[in-house]
């Protein structure tokens, strides 16, 4: 059953204060109003047309359940969903990350349901200049409960997904601050910041068996918006390191 809801969401970063492990301050704001998304036998051939044949040559035979199960499959990259190229290397990144079985990717409910996720939210991803320029990304208007049989996945999508092409995707560090700028560990405007935020956002999209979303929802709740982030950097934390090799 796919039900749509109504929420606003938006993911920023603060650069005003220093914070004990790291200078890491994403928040959001959240308005939400919810609203629905006999067995058949052959004929018996008579016994005496029936050819008798020796056990080495009969055929194999195949349960239905063996026939009928395909393994599962990551879904392949997105390969030109993307207006920005930082955008586009944003996801190649996050994508790298979840196709593998690791940490990271078991978190978000392992490689084929994670990258189905991603995939389908990258999709979305649209730059827009927005007033603020912390802002990185914001989620609006409705969004529809998703439940992928094949893959297993459950999640949302919603109608609306800007990425503010004068945020943290895109800005560099100000100068004056740059010692403060953080998401979680890592420096604003480099890799592995853009990943983690990008991977904050699918948190918040995953559903668990429980049915409460990977990440609760952090609007007007900084303190809670950190905390999700370190959830994600925990289980992430050597796969974003690994970016640090990546020229920026």
């Amino acid at each position: 059953m796919m039900r749509p809801h109504r929420i606003l969401f938006a993911l920023a970063l603060v650069a005003a204060m220093q914070m004990p492990a790291a200078a890491q301050q994403i928040f959001g704001s959240i308005e939400e109003t919810v609203r629905s998304l006999s067995e058949t036998r052959p004929a018996e051939t008579p016994k005496e047309t029936t050819p008798v044949v020796p056990p080495e040559l009969e055929p194999a035979r195949v349960p239905p359940a063996a026939v009928m199960a395909a393994p599962l499959t990551v879904p392949t990259p997105l390969l030109s969903e993307f207006e920005n190229e930082r955008h586009a290397d944003t996801y190649r990144d996050a994508y790298r990350i979840l196709k593998e079985d690791n940490s990271c990717s078991r978190f978000f409910g392992g490689p084929v349901k994670a990258t189905d996720v991603l995939n389908h939210f990258a999709e979305q991803l649209k730059p827009s200049r927005m007033v603020n320029i912390m802002v990185a990304i914001q989620m609006g208007g409705a969004y529809m409960h998703v439940r992928n049989p094949r893959t297993g996945a459950s999640y949302r999508l919603f109608e609306q997904v800007m990425v503010n092409s004068e945020g943290p995707f895109s800005m560099a560090p100000m100068a004056n601050a740059a010692q403060r700028q953080f998401i979680g560990h890592f420096r604003l405007n480099t890799r592995p910041a853009r990943a983690l935020i990008l991977l904050h956002e699918l948190g918040h999209l995953v559903q668990r068996p429980d049915g409460h979303w990977l990440l609760p929802n952090d609007g007007d709740n900084p303190k809670l918006s950190v905390r999700n982030t370190r959830t994600v950097e925990s289980h992430c934390w050597k796969q974003l390191t690994s970016l640090r090799s990546i020229i920026e």
